[in-house]
């Protein structure tokens, strides 16, 4: 049973082996002068190609440089889009890399500089302690690199590694102020995910890199200042931000948006709530006005069926001449009516006027009634 087992794993090994395909040269000191492992997997990858030796497909007509597409890298490192435009980001931050954009070939061609490259790692090598430099040489700290620091041999395959051995990128002073001061007020953190937040800044920024950190800190402090905001609301700031004239001037976008955002989201939110109040008090006005405007209809309305039921008590003769004396006064202040005056609407208008000067002769109709309510 033990060697059937041991058979089957080697079966499988060598099946596995067989799906791996060649492995990518990663070079882990890089990480120290990229700041990061997607930015150090791609450096490595280009000093791959720049190799002298090397003559691929993918190798430019000018000596030193090599272009790639984006289908390219993702399928040789399996790095997204977006992990793709980080890195690269990062890697324009420093002076070694070399990025040429011809147009008119819809090529984008990558160069090192060796000499700056150098220099960065002497640099890296000095300043880091002594645990710190032995991950700048190759195989673990074996002592197999050149003059000023540069490994003559050592490509690695990719290993997993902890978070010592791959560090995140270095914070920007502005930030490392923030979360300092955050430490010091001792701001409670809020238990909700942020993972909507980032996915709509990496949209509405997709060339500014946002570490979780600083995503975490946008996101507690407009909690701080407005507890019921949404990360669509976030957005809609950041967003504002964005579209000013004056965003391409900032050199530290992400450090700007962390101060400014809370700040603009509060007065926002202060601003909708005033508005939603005016609102709800007119509605609540236009509620009153329309109740009185109702109940002094249904005044009315009571008021005129009354007088109607004490006209229709008259005798037939004194309704007849109470209209027919309405009609003739009609008829003399406007003689060009004279023909229409015996339809049946002009009677009921004349019956309606009959009405309301019987009564007002006799002193019994209110005076606040303007109107009869069935002409409304």
């Amino acid at each position: 049973m033990a060697m059937s087992t041991s058979a089957e794993e080697l079966s499988a090994r060598k099946r596995i082996e067989f799906l791996f395909g060649r492995p990518i040269a990663f070079h882990r000191c890089f990480v120290k002068v990229t700041g990061s492992v997607h930015a150090a997997l791609m450096l490595s990858q280009a000093v791959y190609w720049l190799n002298p030796e090397r003559q691929g497909q993918s190798r430019g007509k000018d000596n030193g440089w090599f272009w790639k597409t984006r289908d390219e890298w993702e399928a040789e490192l399996g790095l997204s889009r977006w992990e793709q435009e980080t890195a690269r980001k990062q890697l324009r931050h420093t002076k070694f890399w070399l990025e040429k954009d011809k147009r008119l070939e819809h090529k984008i061609f990558f160069g090192i500089d060796f000499v700056e490259l150098e220099k960065a790692l002497g640099r890296a090598a000095a300043t880091a302690s002594r645990t710190e430099a032995t991950d700048l040489l190759p195989e673990g700290g074996n002592p197999t690199s050149g003059e000023g620091g540069i490994p003559t041999s050592g490509e690695v395959e990719t290993q997993p590694s902890s978070e010592a051995e791959n560090p995140p990128p270095r914070m920007s002073q502005s930030l490392r102020r923030i979360k300092e001061h955050r430490l010091l007020q001792r701001l409670p953190e809020t238990t909700t995910t942020t993972s909507e937040l980032a996915a709509g800044l990496h949209k509405l920024m997709p060339a500014t890199v946002w570490d979780e950190d600083a995503i975490a800190i946008l996101w507690t402090d407009c909690r701080r200042k407005s507890p019921e905001c949404t990360p669509e609301m976030i957005l809609e700031q950041v967003n504002n931000k964005v579209k000013m004239k004056s965003w391409i001037r900032i050199q530290n976008p992400v450090g700007f948006l962390l101060t400014s955002v809370p700040s603009a989201l509060q007065a926002a939110m202060v601003a909708s709530k005033a508005r939603d109040e005016a609102r709800a008090e007119s509605e609540i006005e236009s509620a009153k006005r329309e109740a009185q405007r109702r109940f002094r209809l249904e005044q009315e309305l009571a008021t005129w069926t009354k007088a109607e039921q004490a006209f229709e008590a008259l005798s037939h003769d004194k309704k007849k001449d109470l209209v027919h004396r309405e009609r003739q006064g009609f008829l003399r202040e406007h003689p060009e009516y004279r023909d229409r005056a015996h339809l049946p609407g002009w009677e009921q208008s004349f019956r309606s006027k009959a009405i309301r000067a019987f009564f007002a002769d006799a002193g019994r109709w209110p005076f606040h009634f303007s109107s009869p309510a069935t002409d409304t």
